[in-house]
């Protein structure tokens, strides 16, 4: 699976990142036994006594910060330690009567999102179903995040029932988009790219916000799955200065941006705009890792490949299923594995059920049938 969010995204990316007045884009931490980085996550935050206003402002502000290139481990982890001493058992403590219905909304739905990083995608949807059993006003973003863990579970019809509660709660374009991803995912890819393509041809501009991202994302996405990456490039293009500014962009737009470019045979491009960009970040993600070592085979250097190794070992050491899709693409594109790459893919298949594991559980099976 993408990590947008992780995939990301994804998961990153995962998907769902939408900016609205009362709750904002959440985020997630890595499993602390599967850390590659660290960061003094206890004293994160000098003012300790916090009230919830300003404890949610301040998740809040790591969540969006966490959602760019090299930011994910430190934001996550920080996130997490705020949000803690309001969780017993994945679900909020005994209900405060000082904390209003909003705030209580947004505790859920953050940890939900926190739940949904570390792949427990059902645990994640029961938390968001505690959500909606306790919101007396209707709320967008949890209604976003439930079809999202939904599609990640492989319930696509599902996600589908649930995305069409937001007609007439959400705007027209978010409840579309919503709805189409999902049928997407139901064999209905062709119909669902040709009704995406005519919601967002009559938007001339799309200015530099999450929605735009996200519904670049998706019909690029579409695109790439219908082996049309040229058009694929084009949508991702709409969302991109001329300088290329994906360092301003999500993690998970980055990513896709570099498959777009990968199947487009341009390699190079990859090498020069995501080097960079991984270079003066202070965590390499392992996403761009892997995309960096993919473009990476094509040419007489091996630096990323050194480096993508590097963290992939140190993955398997410590077992890391949240890492899998990315194992299974470094035994599938940068040393050739099939026996790897199908047990990495299938470890990542048991987590993630979007086209994306599907397709790369599909090209481990043909290279452990080709072996035959």
């Amino acid at each position: 699976m993408k990590q947008h969010h992780s995939l990301a995204i994804l998961l990153g990316l995962l998907l769902m990142t939408l900016t609205f007045a009362i709750l904002a884009k959440p985020s997630t931490p890595l499993n602390p036994q599967t850390v590659v980085a660290s960061w003094d996550v206890e004293n994160s935050h000098k003012k300790i006594n916090m009230t919830l206003p300003e404890r949610l402002a301040k998740v809040t502000w790591h969540i969006d910060q966490s959602q760019y290139p090299g930011q994910e481990n430190k934001h996550y982890g920080r996130a997490r330690a705020l949000l803690k001493p309001f969780i017993s058992d994945d679900y909020l403590q005994s209900i405060d009567e000082t904390i209003d219905n909003n705030q209580q909304i947004q505790l859920l739905y953050l940890w939900a999102r926190v739940m949904q990083h570390q792949h427990q995608f059902a645990l994640a949807e029961k938390i968001l179903n505690q959500a909606q059993k306790l919101q007396k006003q209707y709320n967008t973003n949890v209604t976003l995040l439930k079809a999202s863990v939904q599609l990640a579970q492989g319930d696509f019809a599902q996600a589908k029932k649930t995305c069409g509660e937001l007609i007439g709660q959400a705007q027209l374009v978010t409840a579309a988009a919503c709805t189409l991803e999902a049928s997407a995912q139901l064999q209905q890819l062709p119909e669902s790219y040709q009704q995406m393509t005519a919601l967002l041809n009559n938007q001339r501009t799309f200015a530099e916000n999450s929605l735009n991202n996200w519904l670049l994302q998706i019909t690029a996405e579409m695109a790439l799955h219908l082996d049309l990456p040229n058009e694929a490039q084009q949508w991702l293009e709409k969302g991109l200065s001329d300088n290329k500014n994906l360092h301003i962009k999500p993690l998970s737009f980055t990513v896709l941006w570099a498959d777009v470019q990968l199947a487009l045979g341009q390699p190079l491009a990859v090498l020069r705009q995501l080097g960079s960009l991984v270079d003066k970040a202070g965590f390499k993600d392992d996403a761009l890792l892997s995309r960096l070592a993919i473009a990476e085979t094509h040419t007489a250097q091996t630096r990323w490949q050194s480096l993508f190794k590097k963290r992939v070992n140190l993955r398997i050491a410590r077992n890391d299923v949240y890492h899998a899709a990315d194992i299974a693409r470094y035994y599938i594109y940068v040393r050739p594995n099939a026996i790897e790459a199908l047990y990495w893919a299938s470890l990542n298949w048991q987590q993630a059920k979007l086209n994306d594991d599907k397709i790369l559980l599909e090209k481990a099976k043909i290279m452990q049938s080709d072996q035959l």
